[in-house]
């Protein structure tokens, strides 16, 4: 199984990632056919976006890379934030772990909730 994304400016290598619909509310990531995966490990699914395709890109590089190394919960979220932070202004608010649900407000365009495995990630930003 091949998951994950090169964030936008490593696109200059290679093809762009491309999104191949399951269901009206889950996306699978997908390489094109000819790439050689980033990683190996349980395959992305999106449940919810709501941000540009390139902050989320970047989302799922950073959640897949922090899940590959094997962190704890709480350090694959602070890894997350950090580097989301690093990029991109606002405030980051990243949850990381099995079968929670919540309500909040973010700013517009700027939140998604990913599944890798059984992991779920909820990051958004705050103004």
């Amino acid at each position: 199984v091949m998951i994950g994304a090169q964030p936008s400016a490593a696109f200059a290598q290679g093809p762009p990632v491309q999104l191949a619909s399951r269901e009206r509310s889950e996306w699978h990531w997908l390489l094109p056919a000819g790439c050689a995966p980033i990683m190996t490990g349980p395959a992305c699914i999106i449940k919810e976006q709501r941000m540009e395709k390139s902050m989320l890109d970047e989302l799922i590089f950073h959640a897949s890379e922090a899940i590959s190394s094997e962190m704890s919960y709480t350090k694959i979220a602070s890894h997350i934030k950090r580097q989301m932070t690093n990029s991109h202004t606002g405030v980051w608010h990243v949850v990381v772990g099995r079968n929670f649900c919540g309500s909040f407000t973010h700013q517009e365009n700027n939140a998604a909730y990913l599944y890798f495995g059984q992991t779920g990630i909820l990051c958004f930003r705050t103004v």
